[in-house]
């Protein structure tokens, strides 16, 4: 199965945005490496990764990314954490640049990787924009 990490909330008992593998939470050297990879490519990912800013937060609406060798879809998503700017992101590397995986691998590779995600997701994840690189913020941050 290919590499899919969830970044979010992963149930209602463990409030807060972090960095998930197929069995919870990542541990000390395999999320420090992820991290480090992630964070390289996207330095801000938390809401960063979603469509549109501000009260626009229709849940399930999706963004997706592509860079440095990685898919990144970014959702609004309340159903672990009911605040706003609350937001999920599956990342999927692909092979190289060439060969980027695209909305709907992710989405399948996503649901089988993480089944118990999706049975909570009482919407569904469409996608609602596409990066267009250079004036992407997340992709490209301002120093």
């Amino acid at each position: 199965m290919p590499d899919v990490y969830f970044f979010g909330v992963w149930d209602k008992n463990r409030l807060g945005h972090y960095l998930h593998g197929e069995h919870g939470l990542l541990y000390d050297r395999e999320r420090e490496a992820a991290e480090r990879m992630l964070t390289k490519i996207w330095p801000a990912q938390d809401g960063t990764l979603c469509p549109g800013t501000g009260n626009a937060q229709v849940q399930g609406a999706a963004k997706i990314h592509q860079k440095g060798g990685w898919t990144a879809i970014g959702f609004w998503d309340r159903s672990g954490d009911k605040r706003g700017n609350s937001n999920a992101v599956f990342f999927m590397k692909g092979i190289g640049d060439s060969a980027l995986p695209s909305f709907t691998s992710v989405m399948q590779a996503a649901k089988a990787r993480y089944p118990q995600l999706f049975e909570r997701f009482d919407f569904e994840i469409e996608l609602a924009e596409t990066c267009n690189g250079e004036d992407c913020v997340a992709c490209n941050p301002k120093p």
